[in-house]
C-alpha cells in the first residue's frame, strides 16, 4: 500500500517541494499505488527534495494533511533547515 519513503538526514538544508497528489478512482495515485481512503480521508501530499544531503540521500515521502500548509509544518518539524518552494 502506498510507496516506500526515502528520507535524508535531519540536517538537510536544500529545497523541498510539496504537492497535492491527484487521486484516480478515489484511492489510487496516477502511478497506480493504492492509498486507501474514502469520503472523509484527508488529501495526500508528496514531499520531495530538489537536491541531496551530504550523504547523497534525497527525500521523497507521502503524507496526509488538511492543507499544504499543515503538511509544510510537519515537514519543517522533521527538516528544520530546509527551504520550500512557494
Amino acid at each position: 500500500m502506498g510507496r516506500a519513503p526515502q528520507h535524508a538526514s535531519v540536517d538537510y538544508a536544500g529545497k523541498i517541494r510539496i504537492e497535492r497528489v491527484p487521486m484516480v478512482d478515489g484511492d489510487y495515485d496516477p502511478g497506480g499505488a493504492y492509498w486507501g481512503g474514502g469520503l472523509r480521508t484527508l488529501p495526500l501530499f508528496v514531499i520531495w527534495s530538489v537536491g541531496v544531503d551530504a550523504d547523497g540521500e534525497g527525500i521523497e515521502y507521502f503524507e496526509r494533511g488538511e492543507s499544504r500548509e499543515d503538511v509544510k509544518r510537519s515537514v519543517r518539524a522533521r527538516y528544520p533547515k530546509a527551504r520550500f518552494y512557494r
